[in-house]
């Protein structure tokens, strides 16, 4: 399916306190938000909580119903246990090396079709007509498209994207660079970036490549990601004066690529192999 077939967008918002998803058709783009939820009617957003059995296997109650919930006289001996609140700050708090490590054959976009289907909230008819876009891709794609309609030309423009949760505020800066820019065999393109958030311990950089020199965005069929790069980043004392120094150079068979933490000067290195059929 091409880019520009895709007829219906849903956006869900999983937040750190709160959660909600809206949805609109391209033929009458109007944004309907859901507003309908357990126990709850006429509100945009439900509570991120879930509260689990007492064996923590089966979940009782999800969103306001879970905080709602209120013990039973008969059952007051039992120490049920509490609602699971901001657990989406403890999952950004694991460390790197626990994490699961998905192959690199397969995307975190076919691990999601793959789960959905697994659930039966898809099937296998129409797995390949459903797509995936990360917020903060979705955010910048709305900004590039908004400074198209302001600037004839906003290639070198910067833009911040603030994102005010319920929990966290997040930060993003990117740039507008201008695109089939000629690179030579071995050329080296460098790039400095900042943390985003004060507590961000790393940093991350997907790669992707295509054919199509026509392609716009990541999420477009043919764009396939080639890897990604993490970089550690200690010294969450310092806040956003945190920075890193991008280096790719690309070679006929392979991209090389080094990252240099500015704060400490230690150097990450590897490399892509490019496999052309």
């Amino acid at each position: 399916m091409a880019y520009d077939d895709t007829r219906v967008v849903v956006g869900i918002d999983f937040g750190t306190t709160y959660s909600g998803f809206a949805y609109a058709n391209r033929a009458n783009p109007e944004i309907i938000t859901n507003d309908t939820w357990p126990e709850h009617i006429g509100v945009l957003k439900t509570n991120t909580v879930l509260q689990y059995d007492e064996d923590f296997l089966q979940i009782d109650a999800w969103g306001s119903p879970a905080l709602a919930k209120r013990q039973r006289k008969k059952d007051r001996t039992s120490n049920p246990p509490k609602p699971i609140e901001l657990f989406k700050l403890h999952l950004g708090d694991i460390p790197e090396e626990k994490k699961p490590i998905l192959p690199p054959s397969l995307s975190y976009k076919k691990a999601i079709s793959d789960y959905l289907r697994e659930m039966g909230l898809i099937n296998e008819l129409h797995t390949d007509r459903l797509q995936f876009t990360t917020e903060p891709e979705a955010a910048a794609i709305y900004c590039m498209r908004t400074l198209s309609e302001h600037f004839d030309n906003p290639v070198g423009t910067s833009f911040l994207i603030v994102d005010c949760g319920g929990g966290t505020v997040d930060l993003t800066r990117r740039k507008v660079v201008k695109k089939g820019k000629h690179i030579d065999v071995d050329e080296e393109v460098s790039h400095s970036f900042t943390v985003a958030r004060p507590e961000q311990k790393s940093m991350d950089m997907d790669i992707y490549v295509s054919r199509d020199k026509s392609a716009k965005y990541c999420d477009e069929p043919g764009v396939e990601l080639l890897g990604n790069f993490s970089v550690h980043m200690p010294d969450t004392h310092l806040g956003l004066n945190r920075s890193v120094l991008y280096t790719l150079r690309f070679g006929e068979m392979e991209i090389r690529a080094t990252a240099k933490n500015k704060q400490n000067d230690e150097e990450y290195h590897t490399t892509f192999k490019l496999e052309f059929d």
